[in-house]
């Protein structure tokens, strides 16, 4: 068995960089891969595990095209029995590179969709797909609901589960870490603090912080939360508005911007509790799902892929979506007591149950 893994992006984190987990988890149980995508700092650990990496760039109708052809090459000299993508962009360039390509060169195509899809094109890309993975039940019910999945094509749930490598109940993190981390951190006895993971951005409910943190301070705490995420692309006038939001509530300096940190999981293991605030049900959620494999707590409003998750890990962490009042009732709670998290990450959200799956649906292709 042999996988050609098609993914325009190769960031560390994020859905698209989890290709690469992916296909090292696959080599290690004897199926060959080939990543194809362009060059990055995770192209080290596909050398690592020996999984083959072939640069390819897109972006632009002409770099498009340039992929498209690039890829039936690859196919042609490779013979992949599976070519997997995990992007629209990416089902579109391996159906387009199929369309001249025999029956004995033609390998079953597996889009893994991981986001809301809303466009013909996109629609159009599926439409060579011989199976459709959905990241969370959520997803699949809105996308065959809009009417995205292919005539034919077999339809799974899979996923994208923790590398228990990593993000294990138990991790912590190294001395050196946690000694510059307090020294660089307000302190200050009883600090009540909350690791919020997301963009910067009207949908993500941040408003909602003001009045968590103000209950809490009503009732004797002293809460601190750190907001882990890029604003490179957020509204400056919407962060402009937060900021004077939070400072009118006397919260500036209780709330503290972060921007994009590597170190997320170190962050998550020294904050109290992980906030998930999100006023859209989401498809995906890698933080939140690092968070509960972390053993820590979330506590987090009720939709999408991110209700799965708490339902699966921690059900008591389930708040109705935008109740900040019963978010910050939850909080209270959790000050009295540790809330009781898996001594193991539970099945489906381990990489190896990932890996598990995505060999079954292999065999039924094969």
């Amino acid at each position: 068995m042999k996988v050609l893994h098609l993914n325009p992006s190769l960031r560390p984190g994020g859905i698209t960089g989890q290709a690469a987990d992916l296909a090292r988890g696959l080599q290690a149980g004897g199926i060959k891969n080939i990543v194809m995508g362009p060059a990055s700092e995770l192209i080290g650990a596909l050398d690592a595990a020996r999984v083959r990496h072939i640069t390819c760039r897109t972006g632009g109708w002409l770099k498009l095209i340039g992929a498209v052809r690039k890829v039936r090459s690859v196919i042609r000299t490779t013979a992949p029995d599976v070519l997997q993508t995990y992007t629209p962009e990416a089902a579109l360039i391996a159906r387009l590179a199929c369309r001249r390509l025999d029956r004995r060169h033609h390998p079953a195509i597996v889009s893994v969709i991981t986001g809301f899809l809303n466009t013909r094109w996109q629609r159009w890309a599926l439409g060579g797909s011989s199976a459709v993975v959905f990241s969370s039940r959520y997803l699949r019910k809105v996308m065959t609901e809009r009417g995205y999945v292919p005539r034919g094509a077999a339809v799974w749930v899979i996923p994208t589960g923790a590398d228990e490598s990593l993000c294990y109940p138990g991790y912590s993190p190294s001395a050196d870490w946690l000694e510059q981390w307090h020294l660089t951190r307000p302190r200050g006895e009883h600090r009540y603090t909350f690791c919020v993971p997301c963009p910067i951005s009207p949908l993500h409910g941040l408003e909602d912080l003001e009045p968590i943190m103000s209950a809490l301070l009503n009732n004797g705490h002293s809460p601190l939360a750190y907001i882990v995420g890029d604003s490179g692309k957020a509204d400056p006038d919407y962060i402009e508005s937060l900021r004077s939001h939070f400072a009118d509530a006397h919260l500036d300096e209780r709330i503290i911007w972060l921007g994009h940190r590597p170190d997320l999981r170190d962050i998550i293991c020294a904050c109290d509790v992980t906030l998930y605030l999100s006023r859209r049900p989401e498809s995906y959620n890698r933080p939140i799902l690092e968070a509960l494999a972390l053993g820590r707590p979330v506590a987090g409003y009720d939709h999408g892929a991110v209700g799965e998750l708490l339902e699966a890990f921690l059900p008591e962490g389930k708040v109705a979506p935008g109740d900040a009042r019963a978010m910050a009732d939850v909080l209270l709670q959790w000050r009295t007591y540790r809330p009781s998290m898996p001594g193991q990450i539970p099945a489906p959200y381990r990489l190896s149950d990932t890996v598990a799956s995505y060999r079954k649906l292999y065999d039924e292709l094969a």
